[in-house]
């Protein structure tokens, strides 16, 4: 699963660069995104 690996490395570079809510939004963004692919990925889409 690519995507995983890229909201990783997203959420590492956000970490690295963002600072406060934003950085906290953004990985919120990022976990529901991965959340959503775990469950297409489960489901055979």
């Amino acid at each position: 699963m690519a995507a995983m690996g890229a909201y990783a490395a997203l959420a590492l570079a956000a970490g690295l660069t963002l600072d406060g809510k934003l950085r906290l939004a953004v990985w919120i963004f990022l976990v529901y995104l991965a959340v959503r692919t775990g469950i297409a990925y489960k489901a055979g889409w």
